[in-house]
């Protein structure tokens, strides 16, 4: 996970000296949900926490650096948003996109089989652990569902909690015999009293769906303890790889933390957004004085939302969007950052 420094504006105008922000439709979407080959597993934590440690920077990124599957050629990459549960501890919505020429099939049963296990571990920087999960997928299908689910790598979900901090999060994956893979990424997450306006980390995403077609798999998520990423009756699959397509319905999921909501006076909590072109450092379009109060949920101080990411708009090429929220002119949240690519 990158993190990109920025300024603020006295104004409280989002990423001053980037540019004229062009103004944008933003709104939440619904779009048919393309079915992925693994929902998300089960998440464990050890309840190890790490010291939380205030970052220096006003701007946060998602992206993930230096992850290099050991086996396998397709292309491999993960996406990590955090998202705060209490003071001093976020969940992070771990996404990957994993090789499945790192998996290895046997015929069972006249259907190919094959049981992948994952280990995910977040180490501190003297080299302790504060988080990990396990998770076994097991896959079982006809041949023709097997031709197709070899020719693109295999998205996976998974959810573990961690202490806000720094560190370095490996994945490995064992597709059985002697194949695997591994991946290494930075994960930075800011400290969190619970008093202060803040705002999550950024998740990306070109699934989306209404709430009330997801049937008994968002139980499932509530079962197993998941939390699913819904906003207004919208829920969203987090990309392991921010790459979209311009006839992609994209969205952006995030979330405000406002303790002065449950005030008899709430504030007015408004969000800009401004896409930039990395090797410019000029903004592309964005978004200014959104307006989040359709997204409040009644005697909650946390407010998730869903804006609409304009790929349509945007010429092929990689890009950097930057989020950030205020309840007023010099009342500002940090600055998130997220990379994305449009194909």
């Amino acid at each position: 996970m990158n993190t990109v420094a920025a300024k603020r504006s006295p104004s409280g105008r989002i990423l001053a000296g980037l540019g004229v922000v062009v103004a944008c439709s933003v709104a939440w979407i619904a779009a048919p949900c393309r079915a992925s080959n693994s929902r998300a597993g089960a998440a464990q934590s050890n309840g190890a926490q790490s010291s939380a440690s205030q970052s220096s920077s006003q701007t946060s990124g998602q992206q993930p650096a230096g992850q290099q599957p050991t086996n396998g050629s397709q292309t491999s990459e993960a996406r990590g948003a955090f998202f705060y549960t209490s003071p001093n501890e976020a969940r992070v919505h771990l996404a990957m996109e994993l090789p499945t020429s790192s998996i290895e099939f046997a015929k069972v049963k006249g259907k190919y089989h094959a049981d992948v296990n994952i280990l995910g571990i977040a180490y501190r920087a003297d080299g302790s652990v504060a988080s990990r999960f396990s998770d076994e997928v097991t896959l079982d299908m006809e041949k023709e569902e097997w031709e197709k689910f070899i020719k693109a790598p295999m998205h996976y979900e998974n959810q573990f909690s961690v202490a806000p901090g720094q560190y370095k999060l490996s994945v490995v994956l064992s597709g059985g015999g002697q194949k695997f893979a591994s991946y290494q990424t930075a994960l930075a997450i800011d400290a969190y009293d619970g008093k202060k306006f803040s705002l999550s980390g950024v998740a990306l995403s070109n699934q989306i769906q209404p709430v009330s077609t997801m049937g008994g798999a968002l139980d499932a998520d509530l079962l197993a303890d998941r939390a699913p990423l819904v906003a207004r009756d919208l829920e969203l699959t987090p990309s392991g790889n921010n790459h979209f397509k311009k006839t992609d319905k994209a969205a952006l999921y995030a979330q405000i933390y406002v303790p002065r909501l449950v005030d008899a006076n709430p504030p007015t909590v408004k969000c800009a957004l401004v896409i930039t072109d990395p090797k410019t450092g000029k903004s592309v379009t964005g978004a200014s004085g959104l307006d989040m109060t359709s997204y409040i949920q009644k005697g909650s101080p946390v407010i998730p939302i869903v804006l609409k990411l304009p790929v349509e708009a945007l010429a092929p090429g990689k890009y950097v969007l930057r989020l950030q929220a205020n309840e007023g002119p010099n009342d500002l949240t940090e600055v998130r950052a997220v990379t994305f690519v449009v194909e």
